[in-house]
């Protein structure tokens, strides 16, 4: 049997660690052992590099187990949302996940979901998952199966576009300048609208597409900036603004204008996207003035001090 002291493991794991080179130890890590058992906390950048960690300790000669309470954090906040995007983005840039594997985001949590072929096509996906930073955990809901039938996969961009112009059309919405994108399945609507109510079903509509997993709807009421009113005409260069700039959807923000001062309410994703409204506005000629009262909506964070210090992280688990 091959025995080690403490200490000579400890430099092992350490060693081990700097010749992957995949996880960076410059991150708040601290390497500990007892009678053979590496234990293992601090914080790393992803659920991924907690998982890599132990697998090359326990491989090593001499170690008996491993104790992994490694956390997972994140520079800043990220909402589930944000996960969600960045984990389906990443599974999209692999021909043979794209369209079969989706995920869900609770609390830091990515469960996927959807149909893969064998067990590699299930470990590569969540390796995939695993390495995007602020997921601290990985839980596999995929179905495996030989052949998965075209029948099991949800519709390819080109296919959803073709549906989301259809469902638009029979929605009796009118939309001028119409633009209509997909993009992984999320919807983008672009264009000019009568009224806040035919935004709204238009909206409406294309969420009830079957296979749209979202909707950004950047559909503007139609106001004319030549108008004899001069609030009227600042509201219209300001909605018109936002519009144009796209960072943030116009239909999550409601402008009143009124003698060169703006009101903002609404709701926002992130102080970056209000941020990004307040710098849009300014620049509009006319706006002396602005009263932003926008909210920021799912303000959450992987970070400890933001949602409580838990006893024991979760467990990275397939």
């Amino acid at each position: 049997m091959f025995s080690r002291t403490d200490q000579e493991i400890i430099g092992a794991v350490t060693a081990a660690l700097v010749r992957d080179g995949r996880v960076n130890l410059a991150d708040v890590v601290h390497i500990g052992a007892e009678k053979g058992i590496v234990y293992l906390s601090g914080t790393v950048r992803s659920a991924g590099e907690k998982d890599l960690m132990t697998t090359i300790a326990r491989a090593l000669p001499g170690v008996a187990g491993v104790e992994n309470d490694l956390t997972v954090a994140t520079e800043g906040e990220i909402t589930d949302r944000e996960l969600r995007a960045a984990i389906e983005d990443a599974l999209a840039h692999d021909p043979a996940l794209l369209r079969r594997v989706g995920c869900i985001v609770d609390d830091g949590i990515a469960t996927l979901v959807g149909h893969v072929t064998d067990a590699a096509q299930e470990e590569k996906a969540t390796q995939i998952a695993g390495s995007v930073a602020g997921v601290e955990q990985v839980v596999s809901a995929l179905e495996i199966a030989g052949i998965v039938p075209d029948a099991a996969l949800p519709p390819d961009d080109p296919t959803l576009l073709d549906a989301l112009a259809e469902r638009l059309d029979r929605s009796g919405v009118v939309i001028r300048n119409r633009v209509l994108r997909v993009d992984h399945g999320v919807a983008r609507l672009e264009g000019v609208v009568q009224t806040p109510a035919e935004r709204e079903r238009a909206g409406l509509a294309a969420a009830a597409v079957a296979g749209i997993r979202a909707v950004k709807n950047y559909l503007v009421i139609g106001m004319s900036e030549e108008s004899r009113s001069p609030d009227e005409a600042l509201l219209a260069r300001v909605v018109h603004a936002i519009a144009r700039d796209g960072r943030v959807s116009p239909t999550d923000v409601h402008v009143i204008a009124q003698g060169g001062s703006v009101t903002l309410t609404g709701a926002v994703d992130s102080i970056e996207d209000q941020n990004t409204l307040i710098q849009v506005v300014q620049k509009v000629p006319g706006v002396h003035h602005i009263d932003c009262q926008v909210v920021i909506r799912d303000r959450t964070s992987t970070r400890s001090d933001d949602k409580g210090v838990r006893g024991r992280p979760r467990p990275y688990r397939r």
